[in-house]
């Protein structure tokens, strides 16, 4: 499908910051859209540890390219960042770039890699950390200290309340933070690598997903949500449809479907001329407000097939089972134990439907009767918003998005990465291996000081690898169950002043 050009500016100022090969090239895709006096739509910068990786870059300006010039990380991002951090320029540069993006115009920071590598998982991960100690938390801990002298309590009677009561006390801080703009939330899109690149791979990519995603559900860190692409079922497509697309490599194509996905949306939510027209505030909500995976899905079909609103219904309605950049996210299961529906929660809704002047007429009921039955059917933790826009002299004909956050993760990721592992390890178990020996032959023999022959062994250096436990200390961590238990919807801290000690 080729990219909708709406004609609109961004409903959301964002900065893309591309860290290793595989995010720098999805963020130069973000770097070539323009408007129509050239004018680039995004902010981007690029991160690797060698600058001969960016060689092909086309877009993004040469200023914002970043190096840490250490020559790589081969696929090993553990032993990258005890790298990083044993060296001090390379945090020096991480700090400066985290100064740079933050820009006070900007609605929203994107951070993109391609996760699997040694440079874009490690980069990524001290970036966001860096970002979050600079200007995430001591916001919080600014606004939160301002609110309990607003109620007289004293941060020794702070800390003697009950720990929920903290938690609640912070997370308010949070919302109120981000309501008087002090804080700019941070967007993650991690691509997942294809099971081709192996078990090590996989199994680097869990253990750093499994951090990612503790990181972004927790609402005290900021991040704003976290899409997680897949390149392998991006292979698969291309591989299907290669005769007929312009990319030459599933790699560029993923880039590409990434790209121009969030670009529509953002420029399409900003888009009048309808009765039922997306607000731009509603989409800063769906995109900003709550937190976990954002799931994002587009489809077409050709107006010979859409002739009444019944037809945008089901268009739409189908759009809603499916995401366009991963496999599906099960938003409601049966319990195998209790036999009882379980559910995922899901945040802030959006639909959008475009089509060409041809479909102009049909009524827009449509949007109504979906909007109704997801109300019904989910657990929503937000609200569903809504609207169309026509676009003249098109090739495509109709055309729906749905995007939304949500707790639920794709099935390849909540199970299927382990699976792979597991099933790279049994065809290895059931694999006989051979190892051949070189036949000596006879010869005199030569007098050697073995005393200069000494055993070398690479325990405890750098390249065996760390784990993720010295990034894990994560203080204040809100769960899941935290959060839901506490009401917060209440506006004040009168519950605070009620329970000082």
């Amino acid at each position: 499908m080729v990219m909708i050009r709406f004609n609109s500016q961004p409903a959301l100022n964002i900065s893309f910051v591309g860290f290793g090969q595989g995010g720098s090239r999805m963020v130069d895709v973000f770097a070539s859209f323009k408007s129509t006096d050239g004018k680039p739509y995004y902010k981007t910068y690029g991160l690797n540890s060698n600058k001969n990786d960016f060689m092909e870059l086309k877009n993004i300006p040469q200023d914002n390219l970043v190096s840490l010039d250490l020559n790589g990380f081969g696929k090993d991002p553990s032993e990258a960042i005890d790298i990083i951090n044993m060296h001090d320029e390379s945090l020096k540069k991480i700090d400066n770039l985290v100064e740079r993006i933050h820009n006070k115009d900007d609605d929203l920071i994107v951070f993109c890699a391609t996760l699997g590598g040694g440079t874009g998982t490690s980069t990524i991960i001290k970036t966001l950390e860096a970002y979050i100690k600079k200007y995430v938390d001591p916001e919080i801990n600014q606004v939160l200290e301002s609110m309990l002298e607003k109620q007289n309590i004293t941060p020794e009677q702070f800390m003697k309340l009950p720990d929920d009561k903290k938690k609640l006390a912070k997370v308010k801080a949070v919302e109120l933070a981000y309501k008087l703009n002090r804080i700019k939330k941070v967007g993650i899109i991690a691509a997942l690598p294809v099971r081709s690149d192996g078990p090590n791979t996989l199994s680097q990519v869990n253990k750093f997903t499994n951090y990612l995603w503790t990181l972004s559900k927790n609402p005290l860190k900021a991040i704003a949500f976290i899409s997680f692409p897949d390149n392998q079922k991006f292979y698969d497509d291309w591989v299907k449809n290669k005769d007929v697309l312009k990319e030459k490599n599933y790699r560029d194509y993923a880039n590409v479907q990434v790209a121009e996905v969030f670009h529509e949306l953002n420029l399409g939510t900003n888009m009048g001329g309808t009765d039922v027209t997306f607000d731009p505030k509603d989409f800063r909500k769906v995109m900003l407000e709550g937190e976990g995976c954002l799931n994002i899905n587009r489809t077409n079909v050709n107006s010979s097939k859409v002739n009444s609103s019944n037809d945008m219904y089901e268009l739409l309605s189908e759009t809603f089972q499916g995401s366009l950049l991963h496999d599906s996210i099960v938003l409601q299961e049966m319990d195998q134990e209790s036999k009882e529906l379980v559910h995922q929660k899901v945040f802030n809704v959006g639909l959008l439907t475009v089509t060409n002047d041809e479909l102009k007429d049909i009524s827009s009921s449509y949007l109504d009767e979906v909007k109704e039955s997801l109300s019904t059917n989910l657990y929503l933790n937000g609200s569903v918003f809504t609207g169309h826009v026509n676009v003249s002299r098109t090739s495509y004909k109709a055309v729906a998005y749905t995007f939304y956050k949500t707790h639920g993760l794709p099935a390849r990721l909540s199970k299927g990465l382990v699976e792979e592992l597991t099933e790279f390890r049994q065809r290895k178990g059931a694999v006989k291996f051979k190892t051949d020996s070189i036949e000596k032959a006879n010869e005199e023999s030569i007098d050697l000081d073995f005393d200069d022959i000494k055993e070398t062994s690479l325990k405890g250096s750098l390249g065996s690898g760390s784990d993720l436990d010295f990034l894990n200390d994560l203080k204040d961590e809100v769960s899941n169950e935290d959060e839901e238990n506490n009401n917060l919807g209440k506006n004040d801290l009168d519950f605070l002043k009620d329970l000082k000690l």
